[in-house]
């Protein structure tokens, strides 16, 4: 991942979690000589740049702040429950839950990988399932820290 052509040490750990959404903890390690070192390491904290809020007229707007990514989609089926019939949307935004998904992948063809990561988001809690926040993560090596470089959305459109 750090384009040096020595496989790093990707851990992925389900610690728990209830409804159907886990709590993962994530890691990169980096063996260097007779020693390990952390080159990524994340609790839920890791800002992946996704904001949300709701729109007049049953829209939801996702944006990432990182990659200039936008969607705007309508919800008035999946979120009716919580519109007071002028189709004013609640305030508030959407949770983003630690990623579920946290896989090596060449995303760019440079032969280095990257890590696709992928987040459930949710809106009053984790029965209201709005979609899933994915981005793509490389490590950048004159920071020494993962950035992230493409992000899109996958809203849940199910009624």
């Amino acid at each position: 991942m750090d384009g040096d052509g020595i496989q790093e040490i990707l851990i992925h750990n389900d610690t728990g979690g209830c409804g159907g959404f886990g709590l993962f903890t994530t890691y990169v390690l980096k063996v260097e000589e007779n020693d390990i070192r952390i080159l990524f390491e994340n609790f839920s904290e890791f800002d992946t740049g996704f904001e949300s809020r709701f729109l007049d007229g049953y829209q939801m707007e996702i944006k990432n702040k990182i990659t200039g990514y936008t969607l705007v989609y309508d919800v008035k089926e999946q979120y009716g429950e919580y519109i007071d019939g002028s189709s004013k949307m609640p305030s508030g935004k959407i949770m983003l839950d630690p990623f579920y998904v946290f896989e090596p992948k060449d995303t760019d063809d440079d032969g280095i990988s990257e890590i696709l990561c992928k987040q459930y988001t949710s809106y009053i809690g984790h029965a209201d399932y709005t979609g899933t926040a994915c981005c793509v993560l490389k490590f950048n090596n004159q920071t020494q820290a993962f950035e992230v470089i493409n992000a899109w959305y996958e809203p849940n459109t199910e009624e």
